[in-house]
């Protein structure tokens, strides 16, 4: 019988956790949905420094259900396609055409780049270019991921 998904997120971020490398500077925050009372966390760390005066931050939230990782960017982009290329650490790069829509500030990396794909890394490289504007790019200390997705409840 194949294990679900969820339960092997959970082990993943249950062994992790006991031998991951210390944490970097996650913070985790909540806020209170006024409609119906109920509270969300997440949790968010800053890229290491802005580019081009903009700044960047990783976020792990609850979306429909399941933890989601996001970019989060100090500036809006033009709704539609962006290129998107990132790096885990020294593997190979990845590039991808991505949407831009809901808020323009945010890109969702859902089916693009799974939660445990993040797990047990130190590094994320990320770096997106849109039409008239120059490429950004972004670093980010996602190290002890694992030890702050508990707090993320879904």
């Amino acid at each position: 019988m194949r294990a679900s998904t969820g339960l092997l997120l959970r082990l993943a971020i249950l062994l992790i956790s006991w031998i991951g490398p210390a944490s970097a500077d996650w913070t985790i925050e909540s806020f209170t949905d006024r409609m119906t009372g109920q509270q969300f966390k997440f949790a968010t760390v800053d890229a290491k420094a802005p580019d081009h005066d903009i700044l960047a931050q990783m976020r792990v939230s609850c979306m429909n259900g399941r933890q989601t990782v996001s970019a989060e960017m100090g500036a809006p982009f033009t709704r539609g396609e962006i290129g998107a290329v990132w790096r885990f650490d020294e593997g190979p790069q990845d590039m991808e055409m991505l949407k831009v829509y809901g808020d323009p500030s945010s890109i969702p990396m859902i089916g693009r780049v799974g939660l445990l794909e993040f797990l047990g890394k130190k590094r994320f490289r990320f770096q997106i270019s849109s039409t008239g504007r120059q490429p950004l790019f972004w670093e980010f200390d996602i190290s002890g991921l694992a030890k702050v997705l508990p707090m993320i409840k879904c």
